[in-house]
């Protein structure tokens, strides 16, 4: 077959598209598990417990606004061109909001890049001052109380972006059956402790579940789907 013609360009096109996705999947996955990992081996016994220790932690800031705002990013990256894979075959409501949950999720990563200078950035240059100072203490605590709840962005954007991936992504043929049991097991993860607890720590669920996306993506555009 002739690569000009229009069945050979969709073809081309949908395999960038996949490898689009892929990419910012799995570098989306990889950023979220570095990060943690990062700040313990060049600070193993800094727990955050104390001023001094919080103060000592400051120069991971730089580092954790890059790895949350990279995970943003490539967010942005996965939800648009999954939203494109939906759409191959014209636009769909669910396919529209699955990606707006997914921009929503990935903001919730650039308000935690916001949060982190806020508190230990720009806003609060001296914590042991903030002890008697009651303008650094609201600076410091609008920060926290920001950054814990833009976590919850990203919880129910990620949730509704799994279902939409779920179903919506089902549907278009984006996804297969383990990838459909991928989405719908990590949006469970993500829903049940928020709804039960009240707590967002769910998302961790987003390393393995991206990564597991990206993979198969990326080896869907080598095969040239």
């Amino acid at each position: 077959m002739n690569s000009s013609t229009p069945a050979a360009v969709d073809m081309t096109s949908t395999s960038r598209l996949y490898r689009t996705a892929g990419v910012g999947a799995v570098v989306a996955g990889v950023a979220f598990i570095l990060q943690p990992i990062f700040v313990f081996l060049l600070a193993p016994d800094n727990d955050g417990s104390t001023v001094e220790e919080i103060e000592a932690l400051r120069w991971s800031t730089p580092f954790e606004v890059i790895v949350f705002s990279a995970i943003g990013v490539s967010m942005l990256f996965l939800v648009v061109a999954t939203y494109r894979l939906m759409t191959r075959g014209g636009a769909t409501v669910g396919a529209g909001v699955a990606a707006l949950f997914g921009v929503l999720s990935a903001f919730g990563w650039f308000g935690a890049s916001a949060g982190l200078l806020e508190t230990q950035g720009l806003g609060l240059d001296n914590m042991t001052a903030a002890i008697t100072d009651p303008q650094l203490q609201a600076v410091w605590i609008q920060g926290q109380t920001f950054s814990a709840n833009v976590l919850w962005l990203v919880a129910i954007g990620a949730t509704g972006w799994f279902v939409g991936l779920a179903t919506a992504g089902r549907r278009a043929r984006v996804i297969g059956l383990p990838l459909t049991i991928i989405a719908i097991g990590a949006a469970l993860v993500i829903a049940v402790p928020a709804v039960v607890f009240f707590l967002p720590f769910g998302t961790i669920v987003l390393i393995p579940s991206l990564i597991a996306i990206g993979v198969s993506f990326l080896l869907k555009s080598r095969a040239g789907v």
